[in-house]
C-alpha cells in the first residue's frame, strides 16, 4: 500500500455505511440530512433577514422574560443556520443532527406550551412577525416529526461503529 490519505470528499458522494453501493439506510440518512439542512437553513435565513419581526414572535410565545426576547431572536436563527451547515459537513453531521433534534424538541415544547395556555400567536417557523396563522397542533406535529428525524439521523450515525463527529476513514 502506498499509504494514501483517504479522500474526505468521498463522504459527500457516497453515503456513510455503503460498501461500493448505496445501502438503503445510508441513502435515507443522507437524504434526511439534506432535507433537515434545507429546512433549518430556510427557516434560519428567513429569521435572520428580519430579527425585529422574529423578536415579536418570540415575545408572543410568552416563555422568555422580556430582557431575553431580543437576544433569543438573534441567537436562534444563527443556531439554525449553523446546524444546517453542520448537517452538510460529513465530519459534523452526527453532532449537528443531535443539536437539530434538541432545538426542534425545544420548539415542540414551546408550541405545546402556547397551545396548553390558550395563547394565539404566530408560529414564526419560517420568519414573519407572528401575525400569520396561529400555532396549531399541525405545527406541533410537523416540528415533532422533524425533531424525531434529527434524532434518527444522529442515532444512525452513532450506530455506524465510529465515534460521533468523526469522519469515516
Amino acid at each position: 500500500m502506498s499509504g494514501a490519505v483517504p479522500d474526505e470528499t468521498a463522504d459527500l458522494a457516497r453515503p456513510r455505511g455503503s460498501a461500493g453501493g448505496v445501502g438503503w439506510v445510508a441513502g435515507v440518512s443522507w437524504a434526511l440530512g439534506l432535507v433537515l439542512a434545507g429546512i433549518l437553513g430556510w427557516s434560519g435565513a428567513a429569521k435572520v433577514a428580519d430579527p425585529a419581526a422574529f423578536a415579536d414572535v418570540v415575545a408572543g410565545y410568552r416563555i422568555v422574560p422580556p430582557w431575553l426576547v431580543h437576544p433569543a431572536a438573534i441567537v436562534l436563527p444563527w443556531l439554525e443556520l449553523a446546524i444546517a451547515v453542520g448537517l452538510l459537513w460529513p465530519g459534523m453531521r452526527d453532532g449537528a443532527a443531535l443539536l437539530a433534534a434538541g432545538l426542534l424538541a425545544g420548539f415542540v415544547a414551546a408550541m405545546g406550551s402556547v397551545l396548553v395556555r390558550g395563547i394565539e400567536t404566530g408560529c414564526g417557523c419560517f420568519g414573519g412577525d407572528g401575525s400569520g396563522e396561529a400555532v396549531t397542533v399541525w405545527h406541533l406535529l410537523r416540528t415533532a416529526a422533524l425533531a424525531a428525524a434529527g434524532g434518527a439521523l444522529a442515532w444512525a450515525g452513532s450506530s455506524s461503529g465510529r465515534a460521533p463527529g468523526r469522519a469515516e476513514g
